[in-house]
């Protein structure tokens, strides 16, 4: 085995994960923690094929098992062949990280950053370039280079239960904003990969070694053994899951009225605060009383009644005054809007889509109403009695009296 063994697998990994990284529009730059679960997130692809390439070192190294066999640490050949693999792997990794990092920080960027959640993807890394290494060895064909990577990517989309999380590090297809890793989890799924990488390794030291040595490796794979059930025991329970909420608020704020995003999406604070200022304009113009500010709702906070509630604060397609529309039509952080027992009536969504859609037609934009009746409503001319439904139902929303919210048709003239 020299220095350039299964150097013609960089190139491959290195597509493959500048491939996750630029996927989805690569929405997850200037958040930090959505950047680190990218790049952990790559490993999804990048450690099944670091697999192949660890089976075909290893295949290739056993032909040759006549001539190191005999040598004094020629017993250590398959699990150098993985070990070869994993160094591959890790500096195609390390590339990956600097360049998601760097087009993070080159962004508008905000919210946490756990550096430490990256130190799990060389684990992912290792357990499967030791799984590979030892198909290769057991099975010294070049089929094995062929069908390593999709058996492990396999294990991990449909595997049993905490051992498929294990290879599961990401993407998240989301914003991470109000949310942490979880320590705990992530402590136990290192250990159950580190554990499995070596219990493997000792499922590759030769039968005819000496008794010290078999030893050594017997114990070795029990202690390891030990611990990957163990951790696997502790991640099968309730709380299992790779993030928790955290304590990240919405102290990020521009405009009037105030728009307030968590740090970690303050790439989107320009946009929506110019999208609700415009559409509080035609509210305002309407004699609306607004509210001060618009708050986030975030996985660990509930904003005060007092304020606006924002959702859905990322990229949108929609013009600046139909996002703002969408935007301001939940004047108050009622708690009914996030309570699953006891949701707000209908009547209460439908008098948004209607006050959105009023908005957009009175800034002078095109209008999508959805039944006869709103068409009708929508298409009258400037009348007071349009007016008036709108500053009251707007009024009942900023109060949270959504049960006495109604649609104007249903409304005695």
């Amino acid at each position: 085995m020299n220095r350039y063994t299964g150097g013609i697998f960089v190139a491959p990994l290195l597509g493959t994960a500048l491939f996750v990284l630029v996927s989805f529009d690569a929405q997850w730059r200037g958040e930090w923690n959505w950047t680190v679960d990218t790049v952990t997130g790559s490993t999804v692809l990048t450690a099944p094929l670091a697999g192949s390439v660890g089976a075909y070192i290893a295949a290739t190294q056993r032909r040759l098992d006549p001539l190191i066999a005999p040598s004094v640490r020629g017993w250590l050949v398959p699990v150098l062949s993985g070990f070869r693999a994993w160094l591959l792997a890790l500096g195609v990794y390390a590339i990956t990280c600097v360049t998601a990092l760097t087009m993070t920080f080159l962004a508008n960027h905000g919210g946490p950053l756990s550096l430490w959640a990256l130190l799990i993807g060389p684990a992912v890394l290792a357990f499967c370039c030791m799984a590979g290494a030892a198909l290769g060895w057991w099975w010294p064909h070049r089929l094995a280079a062929v069908f390593a990577a999709p058996a492990l990517f396999l294990v991990g989309a449909f595997g049993p239960g905490p051992v498929a999380d294990l290879l599961r590090q990401g993407p998240v297809t989301g914003s991470l904003a109000g949310l942490k890793y979880d320590a705990r989890v992530w402590c136990l799924q290192v250990c159950a990969l580190t554990a499995a990488t070596v219990l493997i390794a000792c499922a590759l030291v030769p039968r005819r070694r000496s008794r010290k040595t078999l030893a050594k490796a017997a114990g070795a794979a029990v202690v390891s053994g030990s611990i990957f059930i163990g951790a696997c025991l502790g991640l099968m329970t309730e709380n299992a899951e790779r993030f928790a909420a955290s304590s990240e608020k919405p102290t990020s704020c521009m405009g009037a009225p105030q728009a307030c995003l968590a740090p970690s999406n303050v790439r989107f604070l320009e946009d929506v605060s110019q999208a609700l200022s415009t559409a509080s304009e035609v509210l305002q113009g309407a004699g609306v009383n607004m509210p001060e500010r618009y708050e986030q709702l975030l996985a660990g906070y509930q904003p005060p009644e007092t304020s606006g509630l924002l959702t859905n604060v990322d990229d949108s397609p929609f013009s600046d005054l139909r996002r703002g529309a969408i935007l301001v039509a939940r004047p108050a952080a009622c708690a009914a809007w996030t309570d699953p027992s006891e949701p707000p009536p209908d009547e209460a969504f439908q008098a948004q889509e209607l006050l959105t859609e009023w908005i957009v037609g009175s800034g002078g934009e095109e209008t999508y109403p959805w039944s006869a009746e709103s068409e009708e409503w929508l298409s009258r001319p400037h009348r007071t009695d349009r007016t008036a439904w709108v500053v009251r139902t707007f009024s009942q929303l900023r109060r949270c009296q959504l049960s006495e919210v109604a649609m104007p048709w249903a409304v005695p003239q």
